[in-house]
């Protein structure tokens, strides 16, 4: 009986450990995204919506879970969301340390939205965690091409150097418009 209940509590007190308490407003919100879902569960803008809240909240098999099943009802002409939704993909596979899967989704994601400044950036920096330098490297001159494309205003903001080490912070993917 002791030998089951010593690694039930270990298993109990981490989990405990893992646990984040998330604010009742954030509560609020998630529990709004559950009703708008349980109303309509083909929402595949609510589902990205409510993907991102837990990707903000570290909660990354629930997004990958939320972002994945969007990806499979999002239609194919809604081309702007698909990117995100592969973005955000990249990004929480990121956050696993799963590289090659993260580089896989942000090139359907490029698929989407081809020549996408931002997106060329992901790629060259998950191409770099991966550890394929060659692959980063076209990313990044991909990225050179179209800045010099850009009109002068576009380009100078378009080289903003955003960071590349991998945190919630450097891999958050862009915002939609939708509030919840």
């Amino acid at each position: 009986m002791k030998k089951f209940l010593l690694p039930l509590l270990f298993v109990i007190v981490g989990v405990a450990v893992q646990a984040k308490p998330i604010d009742p407003m954030t509560q609020a919100v998630l529990n709004a995204y559950e009703k708008l879902l349980q109303e309509d569960p083909g929402d595949y803008t609510t589902l990205y919506e409510r993907a991102m809240q837990y990707y903000q909240l570290e909660m990354y098999p629930q997004a990958l879970d939320d972002v994945d099943h969007a990806l499979r009802i999002t239609p194919d002409d809604k081309k702007e969301l698909k990117a995100k939704e592969y973005e955000l993909r990249g990004s929480i596979l990121a956050m696993g340390k799963n590289y090659k899967d993260a580089v896989a989704a942000i090139r359907k994601a490029l698929e989407c939205q081809p020549g996408d400044y931002e997106l060329n950036y992901r790629l060259g920096e998950f191409s770099l965690l991966a550890g394929d330098n060659e692959g980063a490297r076209g990313a990044f001159f991909a990225r050179k091409d179209i800045a010099a494309a850009l009109p002068p205003c576009s380009a100078s903001r378009a080289v903003r150097p955003r960071p590349c080490s991998v945190s919630p912070a450097s891999t958050w993917p862009r915002a939609s418009s939708r509030t919840p």
